[in-house]
């Protein structure tokens, strides 16, 4: 009963963020490995020194996000025109780096809870007058080694969902649901999180560290707060029954619905509802991926709108991606490539360094 009742709710939280681990990577290593060629030394560049106000921003025309597992696929495209970061603060340990964007995209759930299949469109946009979603807020990077520690990050826009399929007991059509939101995710890494091994050269390979992710955050919305209402109505014994033989429900099963609604409604704890509904834990476990995942064996120069740099060429398992480092701009400037084989969720990326500006 409780996946009965939660199950749109489930396809919201599904729609917030996505935590996976890589698949399959002995077997891409060994392939990958007889390929690499043996690097050649140059000179080392160690972790860049960031200062207040330093700034970059990029485009990411194009993201492809992807689950498909058993009885469950959901598929984001996303674009972002703007992604900016600004260093606010240096904590000592940590640099304190606002971000802002505006993103826009579609989407696909479909998924199977038990009683058979949901599946569901829609877009995402701005609230009122914008087409995009607005997204902002801040990360917390190592200083040390600029692995990611924290992301706290608020979502403000609409959803246009459009319900295909369900298999819940509803005497009516769902028409397209329109629901502003605004999404706050925390998300906190255990161990700092590397993507780039100091000091960098043209001799390098690397791996990714072992890591836990703890999620929280929540949800709010006038849809909930209105779904909210409705269901302190509902809650009334005389229209639970009025309610029960108009659409010839059990009352005692309207009653288990409304008594889940009324428990994670109006806002909705996001680590409330994951631990207690879900019964999985809030922290997600990522392994350790051992070299050669990573590696370097050359620098090259790159064309983005921001200019043309020198940089470190990165190649992610051969082919699969590359990312480019440039020493000059203390940052990386270019991500190109189709990552599944390694983030099963994230099958395409290309982001490109914008503008910046170094204090």
């Amino acid at each position: 009963m409780k996946t009965k009742i939660i199950g749109m709710l489930v396809c919201i939280m599904l729609m917030t963020t996505f935590f996976s681990v890589a698949t399959n990577i002995k077997d891409l290593q060994s392939q990958e490995l007889s390929q690499i060629e043996t690097p050649i030394s140059t000179f080392d560049d160690d972790v860049p020194v960031w200062n207040k106000d330093d700034t970059w921003s990029y485009s990411i025309d194009d993201i492809d996000l992807n689950i498909n597992e058993e009885n469950q696929t959901i598929r984001f495209h996303l674009q972002i025109d703007e992604f900016s970061f600004e260093v606010a603060d240096d904590t000592g340990d940590y640099y304190k780096l606002d971000f802002s964007a505006e993103v826009k995209g579609d989407f696909l759930v479909d998924v199977d809870l038990g009683d058979g299949p949901i599946n569901i469109t829609g877009n995402i946009q701005g609230k009122i007058t914008s087409d995009k979603a607005s997204m902002k807020g801040f990360m917390l990077f190592n200083k040390s080694d600029l692995g990611i520690k924290k992301i706290n990050g608020t979502i403000s826009g609409r959803l246009d969902i459009i319900v295909n399929e369900n298999p819940y007991e509803i005497p009516f059509s769902i028409p397209p649901i329109p629901v502003p939101a605004d999404i706050v995710i925390d998300a906190e890494w255990s161990v700092p999180y590397t993507l780039l091994d100091f000091p960098l050269n043209t001799s390098k390979m690397w791996g990714l560290p072992a890591t836990n992710i703890t999620l929280s955050g929540k949800i709010e919305s006038p849809w909930l707060n209105f779904v909210n209402v409705l269901n302190n109505i509902l809650r009334i014994p005389i229209v639970t029954q009025v309610v029960a033989a108009i659409t010839e429900m059990d009352p005692e099963k309207i009653k288990q619905a409304s008594d889940i609604l009324y428990d994670i409604l109006p806002v909705i704890n996001i680590e409330y509802v994951i631990t207690k509904y879900l019964n999985i834990s809030n922290t997600f476990e990522i392994p350790e991926i051992p070299a050669p995942i990573l590696y370097c064996n050359k620098t090259v120069e790159v064309s983005t709108e921001a200019g043309d740099f020198v940089a470190y060429e990165i190649s992610i398992l051969g082919e699969l991606g590359k990312i480019y480092y440039a020493p000059e701009l203390k940052n990386i400037i270019k991500i190109s490539g189709e990552l599944g084989d390694i983030l099963p969720f994230l099958t395409n990326i290309e982001m490109e360094l914008t503008d910046y500006q170094l204090t």
